[in-house]
C-alpha cells in the first residue's frame, strides 16, 4: 500500500523544481513509532489541528524524512530535533491526482498552459496531473510530440504531471493525418 505526502490546501512558493509541498510515495510498513525510534536532523514535522488520515480528520503531526512519511503522531509529539512546520487550522491532506486534464500547451496555450493548469491544481490540493493527448498542437501521439510537450512544461510546472499518449479515431479528423496510413494495425480492427 502506498500513501502520498500531505499537501497544504493552498500553495505558496515557486514552480515544482523548488516546490514547497512534497509528493513522494512511502511504504506504510516503514513507519517509526515511539520515543525509541531514531529521528535524524533531516526529519520534517507538519502539524495541524486538521490532518486528514485514514481514520478521519484529527489533530496530528506528520513526520517526513527524505520525502517519505515515517510516522503520524499526536499534535504535540513532534521530536525536538525535527524542523516543525505548524499549519494551525489549515487542512493537511493527501495530495490528489487528477487523471483527466487537457493542458493545451504547446499550440493552444491561450486556452490553458502548464503554468495556469498546474498552479490551479496546486491551489486546490492536486499534486499530480495526467494530461490527455488531445487539444495541444501537436497531439501527444508519438515520441516527437511528447518531447515537445516536455519542453513546453520545463520550468513552468508546480505539481507532478504525466502524459497520456496514444491514438484515437478523432485525431485523423482534427489533424489531417490518416490512421490507416500511419498505423495500419489500427484500421485492421
Amino acid at each position: 500500500m502506498w500513501r502520498r505526502i500531505w499537501s497544504q490546501t493552498h500553495v505558496q512558493g515557486t514552480p515544482h523544481d523548488a516546490c514547497s509541498h512534497i509528493s513522494l510515495p512511502c511504504k506504510l510498513g516503514n513507519l517509526l513509532s515511539g520515543p525509541e525510534a531514531k529521528v535524524h536532523s533531516m526529519v520534517k514535522a507538519f502539524r495541524s489541528t486538521r490532518v486528514l488520515t485514514p481514520e478521519g480528520l484529527r489533530p496530528a503531526t506528520v513526520l517526513a524524512e527524505g520525502g517519505r512519511i515515517i510516522d503520524i503522531r499526536g499534535p504535540e509529539d513532534a521530536p525536538p530535533i525535527a524542523r516543525l512546520h505548524d499549519f494551525g487550522d489549515h487542512v493537511l491532506m493527501p495530495g490528489l491526482v487528477d487523471s483527466h486534464v487537457h493542458i493545451n500547451e504547446p499550440g493552444r496555450t491561450e486556452w490553458e498552459g502548464f503554468r495556469t493548469a498546474s498552479r490551479a491544481a496546486a491551489a486546490g490540493g492536486v499534486t499530480t496531473l495526467v494530461d490527455m493527448p488531445l487539444n495541444c498542437l501537436p497531439e501527444t501521439v508519438d515520441p516527437d510530440a511528447l518531447a515537445a510537450k516536455r519542453a513546453a512544461a520545463r520550468g513552468q510546472v508546480w505539481v507532478d504531471w504525466a502524459a497520456w499518449g496514444g491514438w484515437c479515431m478523432a485525431i485523423p479528423k482534427r489533424s489531417g493525418r490518416s490512421s490507416r496510413q500511419e498505423y495500419p494495425a489500427l484500421s485492421a480492427s
